[in-house]
């Protein structure tokens, strides 16, 4: 999975996000990744034998908008595209491993997405996380 899908993060991550952030604010930059990523991925929908094929292209789209706010967040935060390659292979094998909700559950899948997608929205607007002082302030 690092592979086939976490290497994108050296284009998401390493490439667009900054390259946007210089021009929009990173909710903003994060969003139009996300939409970058659901438009690369739009092929495999057509393509027979792939996860993708005969999916909903929208809801996919969703929640690869909201996995680009919360790497998004996470590559501000620490600066290591390493850790967003772990991510979104982690992310990829719980899809490929059935740890997901399947098309079928209609609203329960929506409701998920948009959970996602609120978390990733107020992490990002919240800014990156910073290290803990040791001191405990």
């Amino acid at each position: 999975m690092i592979l086939g899908g976490g290497l994108e993060e050296l284009g998401w991550r390493g490439v667009a996000q900054p390259a946007l952030q210089r021009r929009w604010p990173p909710f903003g930059a994060c969003l139009a990744v996300g939409a970058l990523w659901a438009l690369w991925h739009l092929p495999l929908f057509f393509l027979h034998g792939t996860a993708q094929y005969g999916g909903s292209f929208t809801r996919f789209a969703a929640d690869v908008c909201a996995n680009a706010l919360l790497f998004g967040w996470l590559y501000a935060g620490t600066g290591s595209i390493l850790l967003c390659v772990l991510a979104h292979a982690a992310s990829n094998t719980a899809s490929a491993g059935g740890l997901e909700l399947p098309e079928a559950a209609g609203v329960l899948l929506w409701l998920a997405v948009g959970l996602k997608m609120a978390l990733g929205a107020a992490l990002i607007l919240h800014g990156p996380p910073r290290a803990r002082d040791p001191a405990g302030c």
